[in-house]
């Protein structure tokens, strides 16, 4: 029954372009935030969030739901603010939990010519607006009298982007198995550097024929740009991969 479910589960995951898991070109207001945008608004670079994502913090402030004296602050709080609320719709309406960071990013193609460009990991969060968390105890930056929009850990494992996985065998035509797509990052250190180095390890030893490259050891991320599928189209050629120091919190 295990494995029916399990070819079952093969057979309806969407390998469109349509697929965001797959392609995610833009980010809309609505379900997504470079986590880029918030370098420095709470007083550390973008890159802290990677370094207490990876060490599963249960509450990681993002910024303040206001500041009167920052615009940015206001700006990036409105995106999480609209986040916010689709989270809450689709756990209404479906009873799922869909809030994930992705990081790193790969882009590219595969090797029939089909773009890519989506996280390899996930890493399951969930947003709240509030002071301090339920037992009382403060949040490392939060003024006593105001609010914060805090990242907090889901009871849910990070887990490799299983489209991207279908995907790449499909369009590869590479065997990659059951027990590499259900890979599991319990035993990986919560250090963010020994992680990555980690993540390298499992990857060079994996089917995957991706390019992981000094860029992502460098604690640092970049900006996630818009692109179009014919930008892909033109610059990337047939099955070349490269991961990218990006970090995306969406649904």
């Amino acid at each position: 029954m295990q494995k029916l479910l399990k070819t079952y589960l093969r057979r309806l995951t969407n390998l469109t372009s349509r697929n965001r898991s797959l392609l995610l070109l833009n980010l809309p207001q609505e379900q997504f935030l470079d986590l880029n945008e918030l370098n420095f608004l709470d007083g550390k670079p973008a890159f802290e969030y990677i370094n207490q994502i990876v060490a599963q913090k249960s509450n990681i402030p993002l910024c303040d739901i206001l500041d009167s004296r920052y615009e940015k602050v206001n700006e990036v709080s409105k995106k999480l603010r609209k986040i916010s609320r689709t989270e809450k719709f689709i756990e209404e309406e479906r009873g799922a939990e869909d809030l994930y960071v992705g990081y790193p990013f790969v882009k590219g193609k595969l090797s029939d010519g089909t773009v890519v460009r989506c996280p390899l990991l996930f890493f399951p969060v969930t947003l709240k607006n509030i002071g301090t968390p339920p037992d009382g105890t403060p949040l490392d930056g939060t003024p006593p009298d105001g609010k914060k929009w805090i990242l907090e850990k889901r009871d849910e494992a990070i887990s490799l982007n299983r489209s991207f996985l279908l995907a790449y065998s499909h369009f590869n035509q590479i065997k990659i198995s059951d027990e590499f797509l259900e890979t599991s990052f319990e035993d990986f250190d919560k250090t963010s550097l020994v992680f990555r180095t980690q993540l390298y390890e499992l990857l060079k030893h994996s089917p995957l024929e991706i390019n992981f490259n000094q860029d992502l050891f460098i604690d640092q991320l970049i900006d996630y740009q818009r692109l179009t599928k014919s930008d892909l189209e033109l610059s990337e050629r047939n099955g070349e991969l490269k991961l990218f120091p990006q970090a995306i919190l969406g649904i």
